[in-house]
């Protein structure tokens, strides 16, 4: 009962916080849309200039309020080398948006190949996935040639493929964000209230339809029927299996976690030299051309110094020359005046 109202008071009061990646090839768009998305939901959020935006390499991480849901969105990089990183982290993820270019015909094969490995991981089993198929809004969209190549691949998963374009990015994200919430809060009715055996349709809950499983050895299980957003009617329903019960990882499943944080902390050092090493670089160049200035400073004044000692020098024997001229001029001037006064001297006698 504890656990039930616990649950309640956080759903009420507090906002749940998701995590969900967004995968997809490189410029299928996914750090446009996440860059929208942030602009959209995030009132003091400025966004970044669209045109700026280059292929990612590691990751963008962007977190959003939707209602009473926080959002934090891992748009991981979409290069054939980077793939390989996608499933480190699924474990920790609680949704997967997959993003295609419709606009890309030649690079759907592709995609649905990334796709279908994506979906193929027992870790994303019960996830929820939303197909997102980006860029509507152009002309040159390929939308039979999308629905053709993927069209296989959704079927069977009951999975409803969405749109995206400038128009539609409120409801999608909003609607996504709601069927998180709406699961996490089923999970925890159905495991405290139901733990006997009870009918088949457990209820209706707006636009889903909850029925039971046969009881398993971890639990019981239930099946979430979806409608069809367009479609009020349950003709054609789509399921969507709660995520499995909370289990003790297994030892390999320890050591994937333990590989992915190692190589997220080795990212993250990598990152870090790369900066200390830009750093210093800066500094050295700033040490370089305060040296520099320096030693143009030291010469400049070393020759004005120089300039006007030999000023001084020239003044000073400016002065002695005509200190000298003055001298000889007086001594001439006595020479004249002894001989004068011996002359005047003889004539008297």
């Amino acid at each position: 009962m504890y656990t039930l109202l616990s649950g309640l008071y956080k759903y009420v009061f507090q906002k749940d916080e998701y995590c969900v990646l967004i995968l997809g090839l490189d410029n299928a768009g996914k750090t446009t849309f996440l860059e929208q998305t942030k602009t959209k939901f995030s009132r003091n959020y400025k966004g970044m200039n669209l045109s700026k935006i280059t292929t990612t390499v590691g990751l963008n991480i962007g977190t959003i309020d939707v209602g009473k849901a926080r959002l934090m969105f891992w748009d991981l990089g979409g290069q054939e080398e980077l793939q390989s990183l996608w499933d480190k982290y699924y474990a920790e993820s609680h949704g997967v948006i997959y993003v295609i270019d419709s606009t890309d015909e030649e690079r759907l094969s592709e995609s649905k190949n990334a796709f279908e490995k994506m979906i193929s991981s027992e870790v994303l089993e019960g996830v929820p996935l939303l197909v997102l198929a980006n860029k509507q809004d152009v002309e040159t969209t390929e939308c039979a040639s999308l629905l053709q190549c993927f069209t296989p691949l959704i079927s069977p998963l009951s999975i409803h493929p969405s749109s995206s374009s400038s128009s539609t990015m409120d409801s999608t994200v909003s609607a996504y964000s709601e069927k998180l919430r709406e699961m996490s809060v089923l999970s925890l009715l159905c495991s405290c209230l139901y733990s006997q055996p009870h009918p088949n349709t457990f209820g209706q809950f707006e636009d889903m339809e909850v029925k039971s499983l046969d009881k398993r050895a971890s639990g019981q299980a239930f099946e979430v029927i979806l409608k069809s957003p367009t479609d009020p009617s349950p003709e054609r329903p789509q399921t969507l299996a709660l995520p499995p019960q909370k289990k003790e990882p297994s030892l390999g499943e320890l050591q994937r976690r333990l590989e992915a944080a190692e190589e997220r902390r080795k990212s993250q050092e990598k990152q870090v030299l790369k900066q200390l090493a830009e750093k210093r670089e800066r500094e050295k160049e700033v040490l370089t051309k305060a040296q520099e200035v320096n030693n143009n400073y030291s010469k400049m004044t070393e020759e004005k110094l120089h300039h006007k000692m030999e000023l001084i020098q020239e003044n000073r024997m400016a002065r002695l020359n005509a200190l000298k001229q003055r001298l000889r001029e007086k001594e001439l001037h006595a020479a004249e005046v002894r001989k004068n006064k011996e002359l005047h001297t003889e004539l008297s006698g």
